[in-house]
């Protein structure tokens, strides 16, 4: 079922004709927001093919003087590493680009985090694609977690087991959903 989902979702992504006018939408959505005004420290994914561009809002996030995390994979753990640059990321994990010879950092400090996935639902239900890195590492967070996806990933249900994670946002090109996520303290 996840399977079918994903590509379904894949196949509708690839075929979107404004999808750099999406991203654009997205990426002042958050920059703009009052979430990302205030955080000190983000965590954001590095975007790939086929996710939501995130290297505009890491660039300009450094620009601001915020402290930026990425995620970068050893094993079968994902956790937070901080950035200075874009430069000097290499190929990572599933062809991801991280940082190389980066420390862990303590995921206590990151105030805002932005996440991808492949799908979400009304419901702040995700999902990713299939290997459970962000579904460990979200619980983790004691901050506003937002997924960044465009409209079309937006499903009506996300299939779900125990141990998926969920967002408290999602943004789009056209609109802003807000969930509670089980707290954590």
């Amino acid at each position: 079922m996840k399977n079918k989902v994903r590509e379904g979702i894949k196949a509708c992504v690839m075929a979107m004709k404004d999808r750099e006018e999406a991203e654009k939408k997205i990426a002042e959505k958050i920059l703009d927001s009052e979430e990302f005004a205030k955080a000190k420290c983000v965590f954001c994914y590095v975007s790939k093919e086929g996710e939501v561009g995130t290297h505009e809002i890491i660039m300009r996030a450094l620009e601001r003087g915020k402290r930026v995390f990425v995620p970068k994979v050893r094993g079968n753990e994902m956790f937070a590493c901080e950035i200075g640059s874009l430069i000097g990321l290499e190929s990572g994990s599933f062809g991801v680009m991280e940082p190389k010879g980066a420390r862990r950092a303590n995921e206590k400090y990151i105030d805002l985090a932005l996440v991808p996935g492949v799908a979400f639902d009304e419901r702040g239900n995700r999902l990713g694609r299939g290997k459970g890195y962000f579904d460990s590492f979200i619980p983790k967070l004691r901050c506003l977690v937002i997924g960044l996806a465009f409209e079309c990933q937006v499903v009506d249900e996300v299939p779900v087991e125990k141990h998926d994670a969920k967002v408290d946002a999602v943004v789009t090109e056209k609109r802003t959903l807000v969930f509670k996520r089980d707290a954590k303290t």
